[in-house]
């Protein structure tokens, strides 16, 4: 790897799988160290120990990105153990299947806790500590399911 991230810190939120696992790979082969986040703490410290068993490049932190007193305690998290933050990827998702008459209401105010406010409150409480560092990056991703009414 070419080391593009040397000496950067991470926060990845949905990082037990999927994008937000293999991002932490990536990352921390590229130089960097993260805070990987996840709701599931049994699978979260599988993929920490996947991704850096060591754990001088990569720590975990089970989050609910729907809850801002978690969000913030993730990214003291990551100032108590790295002293910043430099890129806030807000990653976590869920989806459900089926159609408006038939999604029971439940379910379709959790999708809208973890995907919209869950993001919401990734930039709260990271943009404080990216702004005050002068830079940084603030990422979101989206599945291909965000193109699809």
């Amino acid at each position: 790897m070419t080391g593009r991230l040397d000496g950067k810190i991470a926060v990845i939120t949905g990082a037990a799988s999927g994008i937000g696992l293999e991002t932490a790979r990536l990352f921390v082969a590229e130089g960097a160290r993260v805070v990987m986040g996840d709701v599931n703490a049994d699978r979260l410290t599988e993929a920490v120990a996947s991704v850096d068993a060591s754990g001088e490049f990569a720590v975990g932190h089970t989050v609910d990105v729907s809850i801002g007193s978690q969000v913030a305690n993730l990214i003291s998290t990551a100032i108590s153990r790295f002293g910043r933050i430099d890129v806030m990827f807000s990653n976590a998702g869920i989806s459900g299947r089926g159609n408006v008459i038939d999604l029971p209401e439940e379910l379709f105010d959790r999708i809208i806790a973890v995907n919209l406010r869950g993001a919401f409150l990734c930039a709260k409480y990271a943009l404080p500590h990216l702004i005050a560092s002068g830079s940084g990056s603030l990422i979101f991703t989206a599945s291909e399911l965000a193109m699809v009414a």
